[in-house]
């Protein structure tokens, strides 16, 4: 066994019964769907569809330089840092894929405090897939809604490409609104 894995193991089996009764305690914040189209893409979910309607939704989006900077060391990082929080604490839904250091840094202090966060991984959601524990109980609590477009949908060639693409889609789920299209599909379409 390579080291830690005996550990990992142990974690895992304490920690799979309680992960299958928030399951079914918490239907409605724990769903999971493989296909849902949101404006024409698809994506694979996993949390608190609420989220989607959510009236106030705001977009996390910095480039990793400002200024000739990196962004976290500037003004402006500062600035947005407290507007966005100020946002959450009030009950607005952050909707970020997490790639550059700001957002990464926005996105973990919002499921830390369980602030609502709609999350756009690249790496796609499976029958069998599960996140890790952090965004697990976060789901659990009905503040998270993890969305994975399809590689179909995400068909970028460089990470560069795919940052974008992905920002753009947390722009458009930023205008959802009760009328927008969203369905839930089977995974054949």
């Amino acid at each position: 066994m390579r080291d830690g894995q005996l550990d990992n193991w142990k974690r895992y089996l304490h920690d799979n019964p309680l992960r299958l009764w928030r399951r079914r305690q918490h239907p409605d914040l724990m769903r999971r769907a493989l296909c849902v189209v949101i404006d024409g893409v698809r994506y694979g979910a996993f949390g608190n569809f609420a989220l989607l309607r959510y009236p106030e939704k705001q977009q996390v989006f910095f480039h990793r330089r400002t200024d000739g900077r990196p962004t976290e060391l500037t003004p402006f990082w500062l600035q947005e840092h407290d507007r966005l929080i100020a946002l959450a604490q009030q009950g607005d839904v952050l909707v970020t894929p997490g790639i550059s250091e700001c957002e990464k840094r926005i996105k973990n202090e919002a499921l830390a405090s369980r602030y609502r966060l709609i999350h756009i991984q690249k790496d796609p959601i499976s029958a069998f897939w599960k996140p890790e524990r952090s965004r697990f109980d976060a789901c659990a609590e009905g503040s998270l809604l993890i969305l994975a477009p399809w590689q179909d949908d995400l068909n970028t060639v460089t990470d560069y490409a795919t940052f974008h693409q992905l920002n753009a889609f947390a722009a458009s789920i930023c205008q959802i609104s009760c009328t927008t299209d969203c369905r839930i599909m089977n995974a054949n379409g």
